[in-house]
């Protein structure tokens, strides 16, 4: 198998709560509007304004220690990064499932700069193989990096498994085998069981079986280990899905697993380690060349 990553990790990483982290937000949107001249801003209702004052003074304390803040106003430095989560290029969000934890990532990329948000909630698997939501973590964490860094950054919010934080490289050439094609009814058929039938592991075998699903299904569905799901949309003023991912891991081994939309099926196809880190790796050189001759037909 491949290692885990040796690409550079953000330059500077901050945790602090929610609350927090939604005044900086809402004093920096009022601040960039005022900035660009928008008439409204005085005007725009504040997203903390139900907060009492007290909440509020010691998220401002939080803020200045954290170096967000420096009296009662956002720093310009946290302003520029503020302003890339807001509105960048490229937005890229990963949601992990791995022992009892679900993390959500937004990474923003303009340029040469991206800004990450991460966020976990605890989750419990059901009886039938799906999930649910049992809490949330009261903090955030924010990191800024390099954008030529970015699978550094990306692979600190992945669950801490080396089939899904291997380098690109160690996918080799051969990306994967043959794909499994799941056929439309029988994935159409497994929704339907998964949101009716509150099934143990071997009651949802069973269905699969009597489905005539293939065995690589069975083995994501009944014994996955951990999973990944991506998106990346392009760019800010035309925001649209330009592309997406899903991994699962299931008895050791990464399945890639994508959505036919021309034929309602579904395909599962064995990937070595570094998969992940490649798809996204390519995503993001498909996007920056989308953003590039944006740019250029609009000069």
């Amino acid at each position: 198998m491949g290692t885990f990553t040796s690409v550079p990790g953000p330059t500077r990483i901050i945790r602090i709560s929610d609350i927090a982290w939604s005044v900086a937000v809402d004093a920096a949107s009022q601040k960039l509007a005022a900035h660009d001249g928008d008439d409204n801003a005085a005007n725009t209702p504040s997203t903390t304004a139900a907060l009492s004052q007290e909440t509020v003074n010691l998220a401002w304390a939080e803020l200045r220690t954290a170096g967000i803040a420096r009296g009662d106003a956002i720093t310009d430095a946290w302003l520029g990064a503020i302003n890339l989560i807001l509105s960048p290029d490229t937005l890229i969000r990963l949601t992990a499932e791995y022992n009892g934890l679900s993390g959500h990532s937004d990474l923003s990329i303009t340029g040469s700069r991206g800004a990450c948000v991460y966020r976990r909630r605890t989750i419990e698997t059901l009886p039938n193989g799906g999930t649910r939501i049992t809490g949330r973590e009261s903090g955030v964490e924010i990191s800024l990096f390099n954008a030529a860094q970015f699978w550094g950054s990306a692979v600190r919010v992945l669950p801490p498994l080396e089939e899904l934080r291997a380098d690109a490289a160690n996918a080799g050439y051969v990306i994967g085998e043959d794909p499994v094609v799941v056929p439309s009814e029988v994935s159409a058929a497994l929704a339907a069981h998964l949101q009716q039938t509150p099934d143990d592991d071997g009651g949802l075998a069973a269905a699969l079986t009597g489905l005539g699903a293939p065995a690589e299904l069975t083995d994501v569905v009944v014994h996955q280990t951990a999973s990944v799901t991506a998106t990346l949309e392009t760019p800010a003023d035309v925001r649209v899905l330009a592309w997406a991912g899903m991994w699962s891991l299931a008895n050791g081994q990464l399945y890639s697993i994508r959505a036919r939309a021309d034929e309602g099926a579904v395909t599962l196809t064995r990937v070595q380690p570094g998969h992940v880190a490649r798809e996204l790796s390519f995503a993001l050189v498909g996007a920056y060349d989308f953003a590039g001759s944006a740019q250029g037909s609009q000069a």
